[in-house]
């Protein structure tokens, strides 16, 4: 091989890591912010198994586990942020749109969406949403957020223990992170951060168990900085 070859291989790696480490570069913020974690009954925390506690919100009726991930962010940041739980079972992201249309003002927004896209739990009456459709909603729910003043941080859905339903999601997990390459946005890869975790669900296997919810909040945690 020429040196040319050489150098043109040198050059693709830098790029290639430089690009996977701006998905978990660090997100600062300043100390007293506000922090929102919108998503479907994965950021609710849903655990209707006996485990589950009566802790319910934003009008939800389900039991939720002792640790949302939200939640144990809060514990984690030790008063630095407050952290809003935006989580609602059975939400899509077209759902989530709607719902959370209000200001949040939030200094850092967490986004998590796609499970109920592609599966549609929630049983919705429209049904699943298209790649196209979830690309584009999921570019608005971002750009909501900046156009707020906050940073945005994406989440891919967390694994889902059914081999059929995995690969119905693995599409939109694929968006969620070029859509957070494309823009430059910290992107956080569920399944690399459970792939040690067990239990990752409860009984039902598709909810996070409490070791998964404190290990997102753990990795949240690390990539959040306060100033």
């Amino acid at each position: 091989m020429t040196s040319a070859g050489y150098a043109a291989i040198a050059l693709a790696t830098v790029l290639v890591l430089s690009n996977s480490a701006r998905s978990e570069s660090a997100v600062v913020i300043a100390r007293g912010s506000t922090i929102v974690a919108e998503g479907d009954s994965l950021t609710y925390g849903m655990d209707v198994s006996p485990a589950g506690v009566p802790t319910q919100i934003n009008g939800a009726p389900q039991t939720r586990s002792t640790e949302p991930f939200p939640e144990t962010l809060a514990q984690r940041l030790r008063g630095c942020a407050a952290v809003a739980n935006h989580g609602y079972p059975g939400d899509r992201s077209v759902d989530g749109l709607v719902r959370w249309q209000t200001l949040s003002h939030a200094n850092l927004a967490i986004l998590m969406y796609g499970s109920n896209d592609a599966l549609n739990n929630g049983r919705a009456p429209t049904g699943i949403v298209s790649i196209d459709t979830f690309r584009s909603v999921l570019n608005l729910l971002i750009h909501r957020r900046q156009a707020e003043g906050s940073q945005v941080v994406l989440l891919s859905p967390p694994p889902i223990g059914n081999e059929h339903q995995e690969r119905l999601i693995a599409p939109f997990r694929a968006v969620v992170r070029k859509t957070a390459t494309d823009l430059g946005l910290t992107f956080i890869d569920t399944e690399e951060v459970l792939r040690n975790v067990v239990p990752i669900w409860t009984e039902d296997k598709v909810h996070l168990s409490t070791a998964a919810n404190t290990a997102i909040a753990d990795r949240l945690a690390k990539t959040i900085h306060c100033q």
